[in-house]
């Protein structure tokens, strides 16, 4: 069984590297294809007869030049240098991980399907693959790429990375490939195409907020990502931009809806209980002009995070805090 699953565990790992090597150089290829080469138009006698298939355009038409107010004319120095930062960070993620995270005795490929943290975890995973496929994204529509190719590029990009980490715990002892992990990516990369492609779904923010806990001390030492399993410390929040319902209501601001993890012990997985809360936030869509593709990329990282105000804890206990989660 060992053999077996050290050989899944290559096949899937090459299989993956594969993919990002074919996605990597063929991306560029294909989106120059699509900006120089020439849209083809109905030739003549394609149609001979009226039909609900027949074309609009001219029976005559022979040309297959493009117009040019048509054609996507990507920037390709810029898309370079995005790709080119893009991959460099990522490669030091992987590099700097290498050596503190995956820097430990390698056993056979496994799965796992715990709920690490009472399965707060999860959404930890959500919030960063359609972080990151947003980000990447936004990135590349500096490049003049249209919104549905810059969201391929990040979605593929950024489910890949997260599929990767998950391939590369699979030959840690303690951790293993977790399937509630990647499905936790995947609902990830499906908010974050959703959202692109929904007017309804755009009233809405996922947002993240961090403060160290008092207990952050306790976590096992030597990894700046060590924060990450500080789960006392993060929340999670649910915006919605009301203002298209309530009359007059001030659209920089938006009612949240957060969750919290508490009293969780390291030692004790599933230690802890959830807590809820009410609260309001900045839209930064309605504070940045939008005017610009940096007024645009700022709004949308800047909403992607909590910004700590007055709440009201419902469940467990009732109460209410100057400001959310830190110290006063």
């Amino acid at each position: 069984m060992n053999s077996l699953s050290d050989i899944g565990y290559v096949f899937i790992s090459k299989k993956v590297l594969a993919l990002i090597v074919v996605f990597i150089v063929f991306q560029p290829i294909y989106l120059m294809a699509q900006s120089l080469l020439l849209t083809p138009v109905q030739k003549k006698g394609w149609f001979n007869h009226s039909s609900e298939y027949s074309s609009n355009l001219p029976l005559h038409a022979t040309s297959y030049q493009q117009p040019a107010q048509n054609r996507e004319l990507i920037n390709w120095p810029t898309f370079v240098a995005t790709s080119t930062m893009i991959t460099g960070i990522y490669t030091g993620l992987f590099i700097y991980e290498q050596n503190h995270r995956w820097n430990v005795p390698k056993v056979p490929f496994h799965f796992s399907s715990g709920l690490n943290a009472k399965g707060f975890d999860k959404f930890g995973h959500f919030y960063a693959t359609k972080s990151q496929a947003e980000l990447i994204s936004n990135l590349y529509t500096f490049s003049n790429i249209r919104s549905g190719r810059s969201n391929l590029l990040g979605a593929g990009i950024a489910l890949t990375v997260q599929s990767l980490i998950e391939i590369k715990d699979g030959k840690v002892s303690d951790v293993g490939f977790d399937v509630y992990d990647q499905i936790s990516n995947l609902m990830g990369i499906a908010w974050f195409y959703g959202r692109e492609n929904s007017a309804f779904l755009k009233r809405f923010n996922f947002r993240w907020f961090y403060h160290p806990s008092k207990d952050k001390q306790l976590l096992p030492k030597g990894s700046l990502t060590r924060f990450i399993e500080d789960y006392n410390g993060h929340s999670y929040w649910l915006t919605t931009q009301v203002g298209d319902f309530i009359p007059y209501w001030p659209r920089f601001i938006v009612p949240a809806a957060g969750i919290t993890l508490n009293n969780w012990s390291y030692e004790q997985n599933q230690s802890g209980y959830y807590s809820y809360h009410l609260s309001f936030n900045l839209d930064f869509t309605h504070i940045i002009p939008q005017h610009s593709s940096w007024g645009k990329i700022s709004a949308d990282l800047l909403n992607s995070f909590y910004v700590p105000a007055p709440a009201i804890e419902v469940y467990p206990d009732f109460g209410f805090e100057l400001l959310f989660s830190i110290d006063l």
